[in-house]
């Protein structure tokens, strides 16, 4: 029997869309854990966008990020009902405590309102967290603190760059220094600050003096170039038309990640050239599963907007 001709490009590429683009929750039948949690979560910021709603929205993910002992599921069912969320299978209270979804919960914060988060994560990070053997928490509570501080203070590029460096060295907690600096540097690249890249090198070289370190910088280099042209959606669709550089197709995986970030209307129409192209070769399974995580993606992008507009 004929078996359709299919890359190892577009295999990788199918696999990666039915997980994460640059750590962003899917909310498909996917391997991604508590989808029903994260969407709760999400909309929960979404109702946080109208004034008469802020402080509940804000009070339960507050509770979901503290795993509060007198939360229970009536508390969130009246919350959910309260913020008129469109939520049919309310999530377990077990769930809502996983570390996982906890740590996500933490991640949005910065998005519903970061003066606050500050002063919240601020404390959280001067105490023990409790339940947090993985220190997944704590992660992303830093990188969520740190997050919340640039949106508030750094009003330039240059200003943000000039922070973000000090990061790549920071030293606060061993158990998650890594995770902050990584960020950091991810934040650098992303931002094509190619006079960063000395620091960074120096950075990723110091918390991972192996092969895949020097695969970092290449990937941060390789954005770093990319973004050098002068307009941020032609240099991210260029990666599209090209073969990509790392074996593991990284490059395309974040450029895919970042047209859906800018959210506007060509970086999606981008983004169905993309689509269309990769359906035209791939069997109709996968035409129909990489259809549906684009467009999936592109909604749960659409839900974030709303939730700080």
């Amino acid at each position: 029997m004929l078996m359709p001709k299919i890359t190892l490009e577009k295999l990788a590429v199918l696999s990666i869309l039915l997980c994460l683009f640059c750590g962003e929750a899917l909310y498909s039948n996917s391997a991604i854990p508590f989808p029903a949690e994260r969407r709760l979560i999400d909309n929960i910021c979404a109702a946080g966008g109208q004034a008469s709603k802020r402080a509940e929205a804000f009070h339960l993910l507050l509770a979901i990020a503290l795993s509060r002992k007198d939360l229970d599921t009536a508390d969130v069912n009246r919350y959910v009902l309260a913020l008129g969320l469109d939520y049919r299978s309310p999530a377990s209270l077990e769930s809502l405590r996983d570390p996982l979804v906890r740590a996500y919960a933490i991640a949005r914060l910065p998005d519903f309102d970061p003066s606050e988060s500050i002063v919240f994560l601020h404390g959280l990070l001067s105490a023990d967290i409790p339940n947090d053997d993985g220190g997944q928490i704590r992660s992303a509570a830093r990188i969520a603190y740190w997050e919340s501080v640039l949106l508030v203070t750094a009003k330039t590029n240059q200003s943000k760059i000039s922070q973000l460096e000090r990061l790549l060295f920071e030293r606060f907690d061993p158990a998650s220094d890594s995770s902050v600096q990584t960020w950091a540097a991810n934040k650098l690249c992303d931002l094509a600050s190619a006079s960063s890249l000395p620091l960074i090198r120096k950075s990723i070289a110091a918390r991972d003096p192996f092969e895949s370190g020097k695969q970092e910088v290449r990937f941060c280099e390789a954005r770093v170039e990319v973004l050098s042209a002068p307009k941020r959606v032609d240099a991210l669709s260029s990666v599209l038309r090209r073969p990509d550089v790392f074996p593991d197709f990284r490059l395309k995986r974040w450029a895919v990640g970042e047209l859906l970030n800018l959210g506007s209307i060509r970086a999606e129409a981008e983004l169905q050239g993309y689509d269309d192209r990769l359906r035209l070769q791939l069997p109709t399974t996968s035409q129909y599963l990489l259809w549906m995580d684009l467009h999936e993606q592109v909604a749960a992008r659409e839900r974030r907007r709303k939730s700080v507009q």
